[in-house]
């Protein structure tokens, strides 16, 4: 093993604003080189050039390596010829080491403070520091806002360490020891946020900032009952919300309903809403339903507009599901047009009359078999794909349950059209 040296390296990147011990932190192979030589471009990279490394600062491989700038959309400044740059890069197994988009690298002109924490890394102690801004969002809409006094609780699998935001939202953890953490904030009125494991290691830093929405009092909850009135479990409830400016209703997110069929959506501001099961599609194997919009419409217009204040009101928003629609195995056969049978050709099974996707793609065995669920009452599109560089097809077929007498027969054929 051997540090860094006679490296090819492309166009380095301007764009990153994050703090040098951040950089740092992230970056497994850090160091500054002079380019050498400019290289022609070649397989699709825009800018490559040789580069002599002058001082590695982290990171220990082998040599030969190669940057290439095929991993990112930042271009950053032309590499010159005897002029001095800072690298922040990572390797991925088998492939060049990038110098990708806001990755941090720069020309030397631009990397002072950079440079400042680099060089001062042997006489630094070996902890880690975690800093950021806590913020709220504003009802008006107007831009996020400082939040002073959040209580930040920032742990790891065997310590929790606390600090409290400043009167500009900023917080700072220092003399942290390197390991795994996690971040959260939170402030009375305010929704409790947390961050995604951030690694640490010595004389290195995380960035991470949070925005606390207000936790609200309104909460949209209820059951799912199947006819007989036992609950279903399983099945997707979706919440909507009218836009101010519009009033159009927008999806805002889904849950399942647990094993009694309750479900609940806690923290809901006031406004208008709309609640639905199953709303994204047709019924499955998996979910016999069709879409219910509460109480019991089949469309998000006939639906019933609930109304959410600023003061909970405990109400119930029960749905009756309909008997469960009924499906049956469908079998076919992929055959080539002198009647062979052909393993491993693809089914697409599209939903009529929109060609809704569905989960119910099926793949021949050795005997050109498939099969797959259908169910009551819904017009299927089905088409064969054969496998290889050029895929024969099949026609589309039309079918639903009860129009075909026997196994539906799929040809591979030319497609007449590119697929």
């Amino acid at each position: 093993m051997a540090l860094l040296a006679n490296v090819e390296v492309l166009t380095a990147c301007e764009c990153s604003e994050h703090p040098p011990c951040e950089l740092y932190s992230r970056s497994p192979i850090v160091f500054l080189g002079t380019v050498t030589e400019v290289i022609a471009p070649q397989d699709g990279k825009r800018s490559r050039a040789r580069m002599r490394v002058d001082r590695a600062y982290k990171g220990v491989i082998e040599e030969p390596v190669i940057l290439s700038d095929d991993y990112g959309s930042c271009g950053g400044p032309d590499l010159k010829v005897g002029e001095q740059y800072l690298i922040y890069t990572r390797r991925f197994e088998d492939q060049d080491l990038p110098s990708s988009s806001c990755m941090g690298s720069r020309n030397v002109e631009n990397a002072a403070e950079d440079l400042q924490f680099l060089d001062g890394l042997a006489k630094a102690e070996p902890t880690a520091t975690v800093f950021g801004v806590v913020s709220s969002y504003p009802e008006d809409n107007s831009g996020d806002v400082p939040v002073s006094g959040a209580l930040v609780k920032i742990r790891n699998e065997e310590k929790t360490f606390t600090t409290t935001s400043n009167e500009n939202g900023r917080y700072t953890l220092s003399g942290l020891a390197p390991a795994k953490y996690t971040v959260s904030v939170s402030r009375p009125g305010l929704r409790t946020a947390e961050s995604d494991t951030q690694p640490l290691e010595a004389r290195g830093c995380a960035v991470v900032d949070l925005l606390l929405g207000r936790d609200w009092p309104g909460a949209i909850e209820g059951r799912v009952l199947r006819p007989d009135g036992t609950g279903a479990a399983g099945v997707d409830v979706a919440l909507f919300h009218a836009e101010e400016s519009t009033g159009e209703y927008q999806f805002s997110g889904e849950l399942k309903t647990n094993a009694q069929g309750e479900y609940s959506i806690p923290g809901l501001a006031p406004g208008p809403y709309k609640v639905a099961v199953h709303s994204c599609c047709f019924p499955t194997p998996a979910i016999p339903y069709p879409a219910i919009y509460w109480p019991a419409s089949e469309t998000e217009e006939d639906a019933t507009e609930i109304r959410i204040t600023d003061t909970p009101v405990q109400r119930r928003f029960d749905f009756w599901l309909p008997p469960e629609v009924k499906s049956k195995v469908v079998t076919g056969v992929v055959v080539l047009p002198d009647g062979k049978p052909v393993e491993g050709a693809r089914i697409w099974i599209l939903h009529l009359p929109d060609h809704g996707v569905t989960d119910a793609d099926a793949i021949t065995d050795a005997a050109g078999h498939f099969s797959f669920r259908a169910m009551d009452g819904i017009e299927y599109c089905l088409t064969a794909l054969g496998s290889g560089e050029q895929p024969l097809r099949s026609r589309e077929l039309h079918t639903a349950l009860g129009e075909q007498p026997g196994p539906i027969t799929l040809v591979l054929e030319r497609p007449d059209r590119p697929i």
